[in-house]
Parts: structure tokens; C-alpha cells; sequence
């Protein structure tokens, strides 16, 4: 319902126009109890952030026999990109709120600092568990690589196609 309130009031205001207090009176809580589930306000247009990151690191824990680095991370972008009724993640609320917000020229620098944040803590965290799934195939450095290569070459293309007007499941 949080969610829900700050996505509609983003849109309607603009993000740095809504407050909290807002977007709590909406739903009817206290504007402390916001913070029970969010640290900042821009964390609610990362909700699904952790998710995602749990289902990628899930994925590389139980990688398949002879499965290599290349075809695990392929599998992971399938299994990350849908959802469980084969939605597209990206065609999500939250995700286009956040993405529009994120590639308008006026996006909030607290917004932009954020994505950022997100986007080096689940490299970092992917790279570690893609060492571990590979030990004695891949050091640390060389799983850091490979894995902001792979997440940047994916987000790149993905807004390249996203301000073309592609289509997001394409």
C-alpha cells in the first residue's frame, strides 16, 4: 500500500514534492511506521531491488552441473527479468516509475545516488557468490568483472532501447 500511495503521488506531484507525510496519510499510518519498512523515500522505488538480487544470488548457489559462467549468467537474466506470471520485470509499476524518474533530464540527484548505490551493493554481492559457485574457475576480481560487464552491458542496452521507444520486453 506504501508503494502503491508513493508511486500515485509521484506521479500526480513529482517525487520531490511528495513528502512521507504524505504518502503515510494515504494509507493511513503514522509517518514513523514508513520507516519500519523503508530507510529512505527513495527506497520505495528500489522495493523490489532485494528481490531480485535474492533470486540472482538463489540461482548461482544452485547452479547446474557443468554449467558455465556464461550460461549461468544467461539463465539468470531470464529467470531475473520475468516474473512468476511471465510479466516483465521492467513492465512493472515500480519499475517504470523508477526508470522514468531515472532517465528524466530533472531526475533527483538523492534518486540518482540511490539506483547507484543498488546497482555497486548487488554487483559486489553477485560477484562474491559467483566466486564461491566457482572457486577454482574464477578469482574474486575476475568475478567483479565479469559481472559488471554483464549487468552494465544489460542496463545500457536496456535504457538505450527504452529511450528509442523498443518496446521493455524487447
Amino acid at each position: 500500500a506504501l508503494v502503491d500511495s508513493a508511486l500515485r503521488l509521484f506521479a500526480e506531484k513529482g517525487y520531490e514534492r511528495t513528502t512521507i507525510a504524505e504518502i503515510t496519510a494515504a494509507v493511513g499510518i503514522a509517518p514513523r511506521t514508513f520507516f519500519s519498512y523503508f530507510q529512505t523515500k527513495e527506497d520505495v522505488l528500489f522495493t523490489d531491488s532485494l528481490e531480485r538480487l535474492d533470486i540472482g544470488l538463489q540461482l548461482i548457489r544452485t547452479r547446474r552441473p557443468g554449467e558455465t559462467v556464461g550460461q549461468l549468467l544467461t539463465r539468470l537474466v531470464s529467470e531475473i527479468s520475468l516474473l512468476g506470471d511471465g510479466t516483465f520485470h521492467m513492465a512493472t509499476p515500480t519499475a517504470r516509475a523508477r526508470i522514468d524518474l531515472l532517465l528524466s533530464p530533472d531526475a533527483p540527484p538523492t534518486v540518482q545516488a540511490r539506483a547507484m548505490w543498488w546497482l555497486l551493493n548487488a554487483q559486489q554481492v553477485l560477484a562474491e557468490e559467483l566466486h564461491r559457485a566457482y572457486a577454482d574457475e574464477v578469482d574474486l576480481q575476475t568475478a567483479a568483472a565479469v559481472v559488471g560487464s554483464f549487468t552494465g552491458a544489460l542496463i545500457t542496452a536496456a535504457v538505450t532501447g527504452i529511450r528509442n521507444g523498443t518496446p521493455v520486453d524487447e
